[in-house]
């Protein structure tokens, strides 16, 4: 046979057939294997909400608390369970009771049976010192503050005891030598004397009045033969003259005179005297003023009656154009034998005003 021709082309698809009737149900397959887990479905809408269920059992009581009352005293009443502290530390009451000097913490007694248990029972003891903090830094400095006012000026300080005699005076120049004079005999070499004493007059005592008073007194001062006595008066609170007194003697031992020349005169009339009284008066007539007054003493132990020379007395008068009054006096007092003036006091009847002053001077020896 001849070879085979080639395909034909393919003839268009004929219409689909009637569907034949269902076949009979094969058998059924293996399981196949499980597929793989699907993704997770999207969280379903919240349910309704169930009824609320019975209320359970009331439970057990807890402990009691504390009551905190803060610093102990012994004028309240406490309970039970009340805390306090004390001296640091922090206390429990035990007892109701209420509280006095006998039963603060720390104590036993007052509290339980028989008064003989302590009321509180240590909650808390005070705790150690804690290490001292580092120095902190220096602040800076603060404004000056204003200045206070000046205080009052305190009282005249008491006299203090004389001071000690004064060292020896420096040896004076050496005079011009004299006309040599004629050459006498030669007399027998005598013992050497003592060496005198030099100096000025020494002071022995200044005193004054820091308030008024009726009295000023020098205290006890060294015997000299010769004493001075500057006084100055600042008044009194009435019209007096005041007086000297000498070691304490108020009897009728003192003698003065007085003579007065008053301002714009050249006259001198007298003034105070009196013979067997018991002072030296000051000044020639009694006043309410200031006034200055010196005095000269003779004190040798070898005569009784002691000499007192006034060389001058005056009152101020605030003003250069009114003169003073010149006043000159003596007096004397009558001592014992051997008897030396070793205390000088300023006495007056009426009150001598603060600021009187008396000084003492005295001689080398």
């Amino acid at each position: 046979a001849g070879a085979a021709g080639a395909t034909g082309a393919t003839g268009p698809t004929g219409a689909t057939g009637v569907t034949g009737p269902t076949g009979p149900t094969g058998a059924t397959g293996t399981t196949g294997d499980t597929g793989a887990t699907g993704a997770t479905g999207s969280t379903g809408p919240t349910g309704a909400t169930g009824t609320t269920g019975a209320t359970g059992s009331t439970g057990a009581t807890g402990p009691t608390g504390i009551t905190f009352e803060g610093i102990w005293t012994d004028t309240a009443s406490y309970q039970i369970n009340d805390v306090v502290t004390y001296n640091g530390e922090t206390w429990i009451a035990v007892f109701d009771h209420a509280s006095n000097n006998g039963n603060a913490p720390a104590t036993n007694t007052g509290c339980g049976t028989g008064s003989a248990q302590s009321c509180w029972s240590k909650l808390a003891a005070i705790g150690a010192t804690g290490a001292t903090g580092a120095t902190g830094s220096t602040g800076s400095t603060g404004t000056t503050g204003a200045t206070g006012p000046t205080g009052s000026t305190g009282p005249t300080g008491a006299t203090g005891a004389a001071g000690a005699a004064g060292a020896t005076g420096a040896t004076g120049p050496t005079g011009a030598t004299g006309v040599t004079g004629a050459t006498g005999a030669t007399g027998a070499t005598g013992a050497t004397g003592a060496t005198g004493a030099n100096g000025t007059p020494q002071q022995l005592a200044c005193v004054s009045l820091s308030s008024n008073g009726t009295s000023l007194s020098s205290g006890t001062i060294s015997a000299r033969t010769l004493l001075k006595v500057e006084i100055y008066i600042e008044g009194y609170s009435g019209s007096d003259t005041a007086s000297l007194q000498f070691n304490a003697d108020t009897g009728n031992n003192y003698r003065y005179r007085w003579l007065t020349s008053a301002a714009g005169t050249f006259v001198f009339t007298a003034g105070l005297v009196a013979a067997s009284t018991d002072r030296i008066k000051v000044d020639a007539a009694n006043t309410a003023q200031s006034r200055r007054v010196s005095a000269n003493i003779s004190n040798d132990a070898s005569v009784t009656e002691k000499l007192v020379v006034f060389p001058g007395s005056v009152f101020g008068t605030n003003s250069a154009a009114t003169q003073a009054a010149i006043d000159f006096g003596n007096g004397a007092w009558i001592s014992g034998a051997s008897t030396q003036i070793t205390r000088i006091d300023l006495v007056s009847t009426s009150n001598l005003k603060a600021g009187t002053m008396m000084c003492i001077y005295g001689s080398p020896s």
